[in-house]
């Protein structure tokens, strides 16, 4: 589908916040670009394209969540390079995608994806946890296990951790997100309980917030 808009003199900048969940929590994030890839195609949206032999969308991620946990709170910013609307833009590319992948804003931008300083997770557990068995978890050092791209290593995550509120089986947690100080909740969960002597119980993660170093909302 060719753009039907008039050309613009330089790419405008757009910003897209999406969900993923459902079934696609467990898409990779190559996967993902591919699908949204194919989107952008089928929809008729006036992306981008890098220059070369080889033209590729010019998309750009916000931190995206692990394979397996859900997110309301993906962020991509693309560049059009014809005249759309956000709303018409937002149409097009939900009528390419499934349920479990849902277009939720288009706009364009206030800031720089590399201003997200802090993500907010729920986790839902399999099991109610004890508050007061995790606010006394909490104020000891949290040391686990973490990948990186050097091998694996015992790291201290407590100073990561913003704070933690525990209600039945749902955890509430902000944790830090910035460049170079990323905290997994992942890593935090399985500290948790591996503090609480319950390795073994199962959850569900889902990013619902993003924020910026003096706490606001990222958009």
């Amino acid at each position: 589908m060719l753009p039907q808009g008039n050309l613009l003199r330089e790419p405008r900048a757009i910003r897209i916040k999406f969900a993923k969940t459902g079934k696609l929590r467990f898409i990779s994030h190559l996967d993902l670009c591919r699908t949204l890839n194919s989107a952008f195609l089928r929809s008729g949206v006036p992306i981008w394209y890098s220059q070369g032999f080889n033209p590729r969308p010019m998309m750009v991620f916000a931190l995206t969540v692990s394979v397996g946990a859900e997110s309301v709170a993906e962020y991509l910013d693309i560049r059009i390079t014809h005249e759309m609307s956000e709303g018409e833009i937002a149409k097009r590319l939900q009528g390419a995608l499934t349920s479990d992948l849902q277009i939720l804003e288009v706009y364009r931008p206030t800031c720089k994806l590399q201003e997200v300083a802090f993500s907010e997770y729920e986790i839902f557990t399999e099991r109610p946890l004890d508050p007061d068995a995790v606010a006394k978890v909490l104020q000891q050092p949290m040391v686990v296990m973490v990948h990186g791209k050097k091998g694996d290593k015992e790291k201290d995550i407590s100073d990561q951790i913003v704070s933690v509120e525990v209600e039945g089986d749902r955890v509430r947690a902000l944790l830090s997100a910035g460049q170079g100080d990323f905290l997994n909740p992942e890593n935090l969960m399985k500290g948790l309980l591996t503090s609480l002597g319950d390795p073994d119980c199962l959850y569900l993660i889902r990013r619902i917030a993003c924020y910026t170093s003096d706490h606001t909302l990222f958009s």
